[in-house]
């Protein structure tokens, strides 16, 4: 699942409020924070999805970026594998393995587990995104009428 106030939501409302939000200020980093705060629910239901797991593929599902996703803003959600200099999959962590949960194998049923994830609760993350987007833009605009000390520069 990939949290992207354009492509996903589709809000108007939330790309306008961005955009009144200062140069000066970097932007990414509020995007970034609040497709955070919004994918905690995704995630929550996401582990609750799955079945018969010993808690790899659980502690997996995270909400992480990539070099390209960042020049987005994006944010994935789902099973990463970490372990980064790991040459076994045994040692990445349950990520590695969660598109074949998903999907199911030509052996194993699909028992998919980020599908309902996002689908029952994808209003409240759009919710939580457009909240946020406001939040913030009050936050700076009220920093920047008042010429207080720029943190977010």
């Amino acid at each position: 699942m990939e949290l992207n106030a354009g492509k996903v939501l589709g809000q108007k409302a939330l790309i306008k409020a961005m955009q009144q939000i200062p140069y000066s200020v970097k932007r990414d980093k509020f995007f970034m924070a609040v497709f955070r705060a919004a994918a905690k629910p995704i995630i929550q239901a996401a582990r609750s999805n799955i079945n018969n797991d010993e808690g790899d593929l659980k502690r997996s599902i995270k909400a992480f970026s990539t070099r390209a996703s960042r020049r987005l803003p994006a944010l994935y959600v789902g099973p990463k594998a970490t372990g980064g200099s790991a040459k076994k999959n045994e040692q990445r962590g349950g990520g590695f393995y969660g598109a074949m949960v998903e999907y199911g194998t030509a052996h194993s049923q699909p028992h998919p587990f980020m599908r309902p994830a996002w689908e029952s609760k994808q209003s409240q993350a759009g919710d939580i995104l457009l909240l946020g987007a406001k939040q913030i833009v009050e936050k700076v605009l009220k920093r920047e009428l008042a010429g207080q000390k720029r943190i977010y520069v």
